[in-house]
């Protein structure tokens, strides 16, 4: 699970920001829960590796109820501070409550970063490294996809051709350093060869960039 974008470690990285960001404020909170947090990112961890989702979820669902105190005390110690202090503190709190309703969101865990196990299990197997599977997550998570691996009625002959061509002329046998490497490398490969160089029989063999092109054109016309 190391390295992975999940809702228990986004949860508890959440829970010590908080913790800091009230220290330094001079806020005085009741309770860290820096034990039970730990305790629970551990958890969920050992739960999603065995596969055991369900106990896995109510981890995580206390995990977002500890984050939740922990910003309403925030927000409670605030009222009696300067008006820079809590303007300050906005931001931390907005962040927190965006990852504690981001996990709320999940139907399903594995991660509607959408139906994450199913994605990262699906990219495991063809073998691609973890930079690339966070990558995909966030651009998920970015613009509100949800995807969909394996569903009944869709086909995915496109997606795992392009996985398939990924994974044999770009990411086999590297290693990433940083996400930006990954980020970098696979931004280069759709956009300065797959959609400007290759012809796509999906695509009428043609190229995407000009596929995109006679699409608005058609669009404009209409």
């Amino acid at each position: 699970m190391g390295g992975l974008p999940t809702d228990s470690k986004l949860l508890e990285t959440a829970r010590q920001k908080l913790v800091v960001a009230a220290k330094d404020a001079g806020i005085d909170l009741k309770q860290t829960f820096a034990k039970e947090g730990r305790l629970l990112r551990f958890k969920a961890g050992r739960y999603a590796h065995a596969k055991q989702f369900k106990r896995m979820g109510r981890a995580i669902k206390r995990q977002r109820t500890i984050v939740a105190r922990i910003a309403c005390q925030m927000e409670r110690g605030a009222n009696a501070l300067s008006q820079a202090v809590r303007d300050a503190l906005q931001g931390s709190l907005a962040k927190a409550r965006q990852i504690v309703a981001q996990a709320a969101s999940r139907k399903n865990y594995g991660c509607r970063l959408n139906n994450g196990w199913k994605l990262q299990a699906a990219l495991t197997r063809r073998g691609l490294p973890v930079e690339v599977y966070q990558l995909l997550t966030a651009f998920a998570c970015h613009f509100h996809t949800v995807s969909s691996m394996s569903r009944r009625g869709n086909c995915h002959a496109v997606a795992e051709s392009f996985f398939q061509l990924l994974k044999r002329e770009r990411v086999r046998r590297q290693i990433y350093l940083t996400r930006q490497d990954a980020r970098t490398d696979v931004f280069n490969y759709i956009e300065m060869f797959c959609n400007s160089k290759r012809r796509h029989n999906a695509a009428g063999d043609i190229l995407p960039v000009e596929f995109e092109k006679r699409y608005f054109q058609q669009l404009g016309s209409v």
